[in-house]
């Protein structure tokens, strides 16, 4: 039996990643202020990691997937994986050429075009779709900015966010 009650719960797990920073850049605060040289060294550093952490914490907040839309989503090793209910595919992050989200189905997606000319496409809602955002982080030009204004402009139907230099 759980003595929390489930929005709770729910709202405690969605900030859990920026609970935690601001509780190291509080540890760190409260290290500086007991002073000297170590403590205040160490307790600038956890200030400046928490903080640090506290704002990527709240940038991926806002590629959360709530897992409404079917299927799952995994990455291991530069490999974007999607097991669906109707399907799914493989990505390899190494050959993708263009990235694309497309508003313009029931469930709108990630749209990811490889280079041998496969495509994955990825509901925005999937579990585990969110991380998305640290996989797609490491191809060069990727604009974290560009994608979360391509997720809200529901009036295109399909969005550019990235596209590999050729």
């Amino acid at each position: 039996m759980s003595f929390i009650r489930p929005e709770l719960r729910d709202g405690l797990v969605r900030w859990r990643e920026v609970i935690i920073a601001t509780g190291a850049a509080g540890f760190g605060l409260l290290l500086y202020s007991q002073g000297g040289y170590v403590f205040g060294v160490l307790g600038i550093l956890l200030m400046i990691g928490g903080g640090a952490g506290v704002w990527v914490a709240l940038r991926r907040m806002r590629f959360a997937a709530d897992g409404s839309a079917p299927g799952l989503v995994e990455i291991d090793e530069g490999r974007i994986t999607y097991l669906g209910p109707y399907g799914g595919g493989v990505a390899e992050l190494d050959l993708l050429t263009r990235i694309l989200i497309n508003h313009d189905t029931a469930q709108p997606g990630w749209v990811l075009h490889s280079g041998d000319g496969s495509v994955l496409t990825v509901p925005l809602a999937a579990e585990g779709a969110e991380a998305l955002f640290d996989a797609l982080s490491a191809l060069p030009g990727f604009s974290a900015r560009t994608a979360l204004r391509a997720r809200s402009d529901e009036a295109n139907a399909q969005t550019p966010v990235w596209s590999k230099d050729l």
